[in-house]
């Protein structure tokens, strides 16, 4: 992949078309495509940003393509540096990455979709097996998130960063506030969830100005963390 960087670079030019020497070569900007591609080299696969697409056409009639994306660093690539803050993160869980690379006649493998996280923990998009998420960009000259984790959305009494993946099955919503909490995290109230009881945080309970009758059970949890 990174021998292909100096002759990619070599063929931008300021003409969009040009002619040398029987080759014919054109410079095209696509629209920027999160997808994953293998490369012909290593038959590696990579998570990547399409910035720029380069096809050369000689005489022969024979296409060579390069192709200039920015990486995409999974969980995986990133924790060994940072375990502490990764741990939490799931298999969906991208970073763009400042690193550019040029990739030559690489097989698309596929194209991927991936939002931003606020995007999932909104409910503007469902969760799927499929589905890829970005809480930050990592730079990989300083080894920083950008922004740090110190930004990064939390949720539940436990005050872990938010995990989609886990939304379909694996939380609980308080009926007045829409608070999540971690059923893994409500350990004496596990059976009673099953159970489709009501869940109301001890906060909104005290708010409230006159309790209401529900036909219901409810179950009280507080939103602050039990390590507290």
């Amino acid at each position: 992949m990174g021998k292909f960087s100096q002759i990619a670079n070599q063929l931008i030019s300021q003409n969009i078309c040009y002619h040398s020497n029987g080759i014919k070569m054109e410079f095209k900007i696509y629209k920027e495509q999160n997808c994953i591609l293998q490369d012909s080299q290593t038959n590696k696969n990579f998570i990547v940003l399409i910035q720029n697409i380069i096809t050369t056409t000689f005489t022969e009639n024979k296409i060579h393509l390069f192709i200039q994306a920015r990486l995409y660093y999974k969980k995986t690539d990133l924790i060994k540096e940072h375990k502490n803050i990764l741990e939490e993160c799931s298999e969906n869980d991208l970073f763009l990455t400042n690193i550019t690379a040029w990739f030559y006649c690489p097989k698309i493998v596929k194209i991927i979709f991936i939002k931003p996280i606020n995007e999932y923990t909104e409910g503007k998009y469902i969760y799927e097996e499929n589905c890829y998420w970005i809480r930050s960009e990592y730079n990989a000259l300083t080894n920083e998130f950008e922004p740090d984790q110190t930004q990064w959305k939390r949720e539940c009494c436990c005050n872990s960063i938010c995990n989609p993946a886990l939304y379909e099955k694996e939380v609980a919503f308080c009926k007045n506030c829409s608070f999540l909490f971690h059923i893994k995290c409500i350990q004496q109230e596990q059976q009673q969830l099953k159970k489709s009881y009501d869940v109301i945080c001890k906060e909104c309970l005290q708010n409230m100005k006159q309790k209401t009758k529900n036909t219901k059970q409810q179950i009280i949890i507080s939103r602050r963390s039990k390590k507290l």
